[in-house]
C-alpha cells in the first residue's frame, strides 16, 4: 500500500506542475535516436545463410491469406498489447474489433507477466486468440531465455524454452476457453491465433501444440503473426510448414525482433540447435510489400536484406498500428512475477501524461520511417 501511494504521489505532482504542458516530443527525438543502435557488425542474427536460406525440400501445405485479413487482426494483437483497456475493450484500437465480439475473456498469468484474449465472434464464425507481446523485464528475460526444450512425444522438436514458458503459462486455460466456446452451436467456427512480438512467438508455439496435439480434431486454423522471432528448430518448422494453415508472417522492414532468436551462436550448434522462421513471410517496406518466395525458409531478398543493419524501432510499427504506444505504459515495466501485477494495483496513467507518451512515441515512430536503407533488389507493389 505504502509503494502504490508514494506511485500516486509522484504522478500527481507530476500531472500538477506539468499539466497539459508537457515538453515537445520533438525535444526528444534526437537523444533516443543517438540510443537505437543501427547494427553495423558482422551478421550474427541470420547466419550461416546456408541455413536461414537453405531451399525448403519438405512438404508445404499452408496458404497466403490476404493484405485485409492482415490488417485486420493485427487490431486483436494490438488491443492485448493495451493491459488496462484491453479488459474492457476500451484502447484505441479496440474500436476496431469489438463490434464484431460476442463475447471475450482475458487471462492473466502473474507468475509469468503473460496475458492472452480470447474473443468469440458470431458475426465473423470464428474464436480468436491474441497473445499479448513483451512489456515489461520479465517479458525481456523469456524473450532472450534462447535454450531449447522438446515437448513430450517430439524429442527431435526443439522451442525455444523462453517460448514454451510463456506458452504453457496460459495453455490450458486457452484450451478450456476454446473447448467451452466450441461445445454448442460454435463446432464450425474457425480458429485465428495472433499476437505481436513476444505474443507472435506464443501464437506460433500454440500452433504446434495444438497440431501436434490434435487438440482439436478438424477444426480450421488461422495464424497471424506480427514482428514475430524465431521459436523452433528445423523439424519444428518442417511439421508447421506441412499443415493446411492459412498463415502469415509479417515483418516491417528491418525490424530486429524477427531475427532473433538468432538462427545461430556463432555459426554453431554448441548451445541449440539452429532456429529457423515459419511460411510465410510478408514484408512491409513503406508503401511496398510483398510475400517472401516460399523456395527457401527465409527468403534473402525481403527481411534478411536489412542485415545486419536491423533497427529495434521499427518494431513497433506495423501497418496502421503504433505498438510503441502500448509500450510507453510505464505500469508494466514495474511487473515483479508472482508478487506485483501493476494493473491489478495501480490506477492507468494521468490523461495528461498518456497524451504526451502518445504524441511522443507517435512522432518517433513517424520520424523512423524517413530513416532509409538500400535494398537488395527492387521490390514489387503488393497484388492479391
Amino acid at each position: 500500500m505504502k509503494i502504490m501511494m508514494k506511485y500516486l504521489f509522484v504522478l500527481s505532482v507530476l500531472a500538477f506542475s506539468l499539466g497539459q504542458n508537457f515538453p515537445s516530443a520533438d525535444n526528444y527525438l534526437t537523444d533516443i535516436h543517438r540510443l537505437i543502435p543501427s547494427f553495423d557488425q558482422t551478421n550474427q542474427y541470420d547466419g550461416p545463410a546456408s541455413i536461414s536460406s537453405a531451399p525448403i525440400t519438405t512438404t508445404i501445405n499452408v496458404t497466403k491469406p490476404t493484405r485485409e485479413e492482415m490488417m485486420y487482426y493485427n487490431y486483436y494483437a494490438a488491443s492485448v498489447d493495451s493491459p488496462f483497456e484491453v479488459k474492457t475493450m476500451d484502447c484505441v484500437y479496440c474500436p476496431m474489433v469489438k463490434d464484431d465480439m460476442s463475447q471475450f475473456v482475458v487471462f492473466d498469468n502473474s507468475t509469468h507477466d503473460t496475458s492472452v484474449l480470447v474473443a468469440l465472434s458470431d458475426k465473423r464464425k470464428e474464436i480468436v486468440v491474441a497473445f499479448r507481446g513483451s512489456i515489461n523485464i520479465w517479458n525481456c528475460i523469456l524473450d532472450v531465455y534462447y535454450i531449447n526444450t522438446s515437448p513430450d512425444g517430439a524429442d527431435h522438436i526443439k522451442i525455444h524454452k523462453g517460448f514454451y514458458i510463456a506458452t504453457m503459462s496460459l495453455y490450458d486455460r486457452v484450451v478450456e476457453k476454446i473447448i467451452a466456446l466450441r461445445s454448442t452451436k460454435n463446432k464450425n467456427y474457425k480458429l485465428v491465433l495472433t499476437g505481436h512480438s513476444l505474443g507472435a512467438a506464443m501464437a506460433r508455439v500454440t500452433q504446434f501444440l495444438f497440431l501436434h496435439l490434435n487438440q482439436f480434431p478438424g477444426i480450421t486454423m488461422e495464424v497471424y503473426t506480427y514482428g514475430e522471432p524465431r521459436s523452433g528448430n528445423k523439424y519444428y518448422v518442417d511439421f508447421l510448414n506441412s499443415q493446411n494453415v492459412k498463415t502469415s508472417r509479417v515483418t516491417n522492414r528491418g525490424d530486429v525482433v524477427c531475427h532473433v532468436a538468432p538462427t545461430s551462436i556463432v555459426g554453431t550448434e554448441i548451445v541449440t540447435e539452429f532456429y529457423y522462421h515459419a511460411l510465410t513471410e510478408y514484408w512491409i517496406d513503406g508503401d511496398q510489400e510483398q510475400f517472401a518466395d516460399q523456395s527457401t525458409y527465409e527468403d534473402p531478398n525481403l527481411s534478411n536484406s536489412r542485415g545486419p543493419q536491423y533497427m529495434p524501432i521499427d518494431h513497433f510499427s506495423y501497418f496502421d498500428v503504433n505498438y510503441m504506444r502500448m509500450a510507453a505504459d510505464l505500469h508494466e515495466w514495474l511487473a515483479i512475477p508472482g508478487v506485483l501485477h501493476p494493473v491489478d494495483v495501480f490506477p492507468p496513467l494521468p490523461k495528461p501524461i498518456q497524451s504526451w507518451l502518445s504524441d511522443l512515441s507517435d512522432k518517433i515512430v513517424a520520424r523512423s520511417k524517413d530513416i532509409r536503407f538500400p535494398i537488395v533488389k527492387p521490390l514489387l507493389p503488393y497484388s492479391p
